[in-house]
């Protein structure tokens, strides 16, 4: 009991303390203060470069088709309870 109590706290504390530390603690990057996130977000924007705005269009594209394609009833959506979740929504 007392093993399963602690495995309990470390799966609350441990997410707890990252998420403290890559969004609330400052930190002096570049003679700037920013928080991690910040830092972690510039990289990604920078290796990505051009392709970012590319990659939205085409997760909201597919978004909608996939959407769109549930709500006529495609059985491989709706028999799937993953694509389900995900894609079966209401017109709204």
């Amino acid at each position: 009991m007392l093993r399963e109590n602690n495995r309990l706290k470390a799966l609350f504390l441990v997410p707890s303390i990252t998420g403290v530390l890559l969004f609330m603690i400052p930190v002096r990057y570049h003679n700037n203060w920013t928080v991690i996130v910040k830092i972690l977000a510039d990289a990604i924007s920078g290796m990505m470069g051009g392709f970012l705005p590319v990659l939205c269009l085409a997760i909201l594209t597919i978004s909608a088709v996939m959407a769109l394609i549930a709500r006529t009833g495609a059985a491989f959506i709706l028999d799937n309870p993953v694509l389900k979740e995900c894609f079966y929504c209401t017109p709204v």
